[in-house]
């Protein structure tokens, strides 16, 4: 891929790229694309000839388990009180020590304005000393603070201004496009070079995960990597649609 990226004329170059890893083939690869958001499906690391050398069946194995233990989905029809136990577990969350709930929303975040004031009204509640916005956040790039009870951060750069040094963070909404699920990617990964006193482990809720266009189905080569990493501790696909979400 780098020699690619030195050569972008040189097209040979790609289709040996794209024939050794067939997965390449979904991606639109030009001189701009970081081979980072390149991600492989897990089942697609191990068609890979050279995996046999690497993974012996029962290793395989053992990796898909350890990522579909992570998966705790919520499948639920609509009015069954899928808010009030997506609330729970977030303020469950509260007394897990440097964990963050990351909830992947719809991209008008007013539009779940149902689950937010349900969340503050159950948050005051419970924790009626704390400031609501030391613990929440958004990122979102159009300025939200969900009236006055986040704090709004434009982009990654933004976040990782409050991530990088102590805090009390414990719930980050985000949307779910695909510039801020691969956030959650890289936000999982980099807090775990970060020293023990303000490293993060990571719960993930991601409401509507049947849509096609936010949801599981065109992200999912990205959760499954978000899915691998040692401190991400679970992943909630949240939906009122039956069937295959996959």
């Amino acid at each position: 891929f780098k020699e690619y990226s030195n050569n972008p004329n040189n097209k040979d170059q790609l289709k040996c790229l794209k024939k050794k890893y067939n997965y390449l083939n979904r991606f639109n690869i030009s001189k701009r694309t970081k081979i980072t958001n390149c991600k492989a499906y897990i089942y697609e690391i191990f068609l890979l000839k050279h995996s046999g050398e690497v993974f012996s069946e029962s290793e395989k194995d053992m990796i898909c388990r350890y990522c579909i233990d992570k998966i705790k989905g919520l499948y639920k029809h609509a009015q069954a009180l899928k808010t009030g136990y997506c609330n729970s577990q977030i303020i469950n969350g509260f007394s897990e020590e440097n964990t963050l709930s990351v909830c992947a929303t719809k991209n008008t975040l007013e539009a779940n304005e149902q689950w937010l004031t349900r969340l503050f009204k159950e948050l005051n509640n419970r924790f009626p000393r704390i400031e609501l916005k030391e613990k929440i956040m958004i990122i979102s790039s159009k300025k939200n603070t969900l009236k006055g009870n986040a704090t709004h951060c434009k982009n990654m750069n933004d976040a990782w201004s409050y991530f990088r040094k102590k805090n009390d963070f414990k719930i980050v909404f985000i949307c779910s496009n695909k510039t801020r699920i691969q956030d959650i990617f890289e936000m999982a990964f980099c807090f775990l070079n970060l020293n023990d006193e303000i490293r993060k482990d990571i719960r993930i809720l991601h409401d509507e995960a049947h849509n096609t266009r936010e949801g599981v189905p065109p992200f999912r080569y990205i959760i499954e990597n978000i899915l691998r990493l040692p401190n991400v501790l679970s992943y909630m696909p949240i939906t009122a649609s039956l069937g295959d979400i996959a």
